[in-house]
């Protein structure tokens, strides 16, 4: 065990005369992570700093974090600067879940970094959640948050280094657009169940907004910050984006986060139809998550409304929901998976591959498995199972399990007690 000292947790009323407290605590500089709060009004800002005496005057000269009630500075000696960018981190996704407060936080910069002896340190980040449970800080167990649709889609989502790669490129191409005066792009990004496509779509954008909504605002990464900066500037000015779901189930879900969220709202997220039947001109942006679900004409439930999108558009009666998008938007953002489209209303996934090959198409690939312990190469062997293609058997180590039900009541009983 790395900690010869206790974690700590100072508490302090988040007012100018009470910061002598602070000061008389942190006489060195050490590295600490802190959260501001305020239970009534359900805000807070979480941040980290090695010198946390001129954080917090900085933090006083914010009309936001001024209008917070109280401090707690968490710091133990064992903590470095890697340490509490974790811990950073780790709190804010869980605070996010925990829907005691909306966080005043952008997620500039959220990515995944290791250092030395991480796991141990982690486990520590556990225990001081207890000790904010105790503090009253935070009300839920880690367990109950894990499993809530607010953890699982926040926008603060830590990114792996693929994602994060891909979220960079993105906007650094569109950035070349725009400078460019490119006045319409599609950005495929392919990536198989499990790689984060949800993730990375809501990630972007909740950095869009952000940064439009505060002209002070910057990413603590440079490369995030100088492209969306520029982006920004060169949209329009009432910048209009939308977050599309085709599937109705999945479209509520994202709805209920995105009302969670700082900055967010449920009416960003929208339906195919909710794009076609907008009267106020194009969006500067879509991001279509599950695109592999926008409909064709085939086997649909209701076709007048459909056919009545597609007249209002002036597209003909065989048009799909992807010309939709197309037609009504500068740029598209489209988190697309052949392997997903199973449904004869589904749109062709020859349509797909027709638009990714267009030469004002940019194309992007997500490969890292972040549902499956297994990673690539597990998925890769299930795979070629399904499709005959695997002529040997693989073994993935004692952790894994495979059970056969006869009844899907068992199966989902089972299920849960592994949640749990």
């Amino acid at each position: 065990m790395i900690f010869k000292q206790e974690t700590q947790i100072l508490k302090c009323t988040f007012e100018k005369e009470h910061f002598s407290k602070v000061k008389a605590a942190f006489k060195d500089r050490w590295p600490v992570v802190y959260i501001i709060e305020d239970d009534e009004k359900g805000q807070a800002y979480i941040g980290e700093s090695t010198n946390i005496c001129t954080r917090i005057c900085d933090h006083w000269n914010n009309t936001e974090r001024r209008a917070l009630k109280n401090i707690y500075i968490i710091f133990n000696k064992v903590f470095n600067k890697s340490v509490i960018l974790d811990l950073e981190a780790f709190l804010i996704g869980y605070i996010v879940a925990d829907g005691k407060y909306r966080l005043q936080n952008g997620n500039g910069g959220q990515h995944v970094h290791n250092y030395y002896l991480r796991d141990e340190y982690q486990r520590e980040f556990r225990h001081i959640w207890q000790l904010l449970q105790d503090e009253g800080v935070v009300r839920h167990g880690i367990t109950l948050l894990e499993n809530q649709d607010l953890f699982k889609y926040s926008p603060y989502k830590i990114l792996n280094l693929d994602q994060f790669n891909v979220a960079v490129q993105i906007l650094t191409d569109l950035k070349y657009d725009l400078g460019n005066n490119n006045q319409s792009r599609s950005f495929i990004i392919d990536g198989g169940a499990g790689t984060g496509k949800s993730i990375l779509g809501i990630y972007l954008l909740k950095l869009l907004i952000d940064a439009k909504s505060s002209p002070a605002w910057t990413a603590e990464e440079e490369a995030l910050d100088e492209n969306l900066s520029y982006i920004i500037g060169h949209l329009s000015p009432n910048l209009r984006v939308g977050y599309v779901v085709p599937t109705q189930s999945f479209r509520e879900t994202l709805k209920k986060v995105f009302d969670g969220i700082q900055g967010l709202d449920s009416k960003m997220v929208l339906s195919p139809e909710d794009v076609a039947n907008s009267g106020e001109g194009l969006y500067d942006l879509l991001i279509v998550d599950e695109s592999h679900r926008l409909r064709r004409r085939r086997a649909l439930f209701n076709y007048g409304s459909y056919d009545k999108a597609n007249k209002a558009l002036e597209l003909d009666e065989e048009a799909t929901e992807l010309d939709w998008i197309l037609k009504k938007s500068r740029y598209q953002l489209f988190f697309y998976d052949s392997r997903q489209s199973v449904k004869p209303s589904d749109v062709e996934a020859l349509r797909f591959f027709s638009l990714s090959q267009q030469e004002d198409t940019r194309n992007y690939k997500l490969t890292s498995q972040m549902r499956c312990k297994g990673g690539n190469d597990y998925i890769e062997y299930i795979n070629n199972i399904l499709e005959c293609q695997q002529e040997e058997m693989l073994t993935f180590g004692s952790s894994y399990e495979l059970l056969l039900f006869e009844d899907v009541e068992d199966m989902v009983s089972v299920i849960k007690e592994k949640n749990w």
